[in-house]
């Protein structure tokens, strides 16, 4: 059996809310579970939770998890961003966004990263650039990249010209300063 240096989801679900901690605030939920192991949605065996799943085996590639971090403002909104994600080993050579930030095997233990199965384009009108790096920008935008390439040809072979020419606008690279990229609160 292979080792892979973070083994419990739970040890991840603390990175999955530092952005949110850093500003003094978190969500009531998991950030995510198991889905498909046994045609259920919320299963093991495992999970990326605060609270540890019973019978944890570890993350391990192939296995499908939700990744649903949040945020609720009491009395008045909440945000839930949700997206299916497979479990992936991640080398040196592979085509994963943090490959090439690779420093090794670690000791032997490898490295996991998720891959996203969710193909639905990120609503840009709730994007704040002014929030996101560089990195973060640049993922957005392969796969939004990803979405049209794979979605588009699907579109196009039902004579659905409508709906494909939405997805090429929403699919469309976000451009810092471009007037073609407003976020909810007008900044570019």
């Amino acid at each position: 059996m292979e080792r892979y240096l973070c083994r419990q989801g739970n040890v991840l679900d603390s990175f999955a809310r530092k952005a949110l901690w850093d500003v003094g605030l978190d969500y009531a939920h998991g950030t995510g579970h198991g889905v498909g192991h046994c045609l259920n949605v919320h299963e093991g065996p495992a999970g990326v939770s605060w609270r540890p799943y019973p019978h944890d085996p570890g993350l391990r590639p192939g296995q499908i998890l939700s990744n649903e971090p949040g945020f609720y403002k009491v009395g008045e909104y909440g945000i839930r961003h949700e997206d299916l994600v497979e479990t992936v080993a991640i080398t040196k050579g592979s085509k994963h966004p943090r490959a090439s930030n690779l420093r090794g095997d670690l000791d032997g233990r490898g490295v996991l990263g998720f891959n996203t199965l969710t193909l639905v384009p990120n609503q840009r009108e709730c994007i704040d650039l002014a929030l996101l790096d560089d990195f973060e920008l640049a993922y957005i935008n392969s796969y939004h990249s990803r979405v049209l390439k794979t979605l588009g040809p699907v579109l196009q072979s039902r004579g659905l010209v409508e709906d494909y020419k939405w997805l090429q606008e929403q699919c469309a690279p976000i451009v810092r300063g471009s007037t073609r990229h407003q976020n909810g609160g007008g900044q570019q």
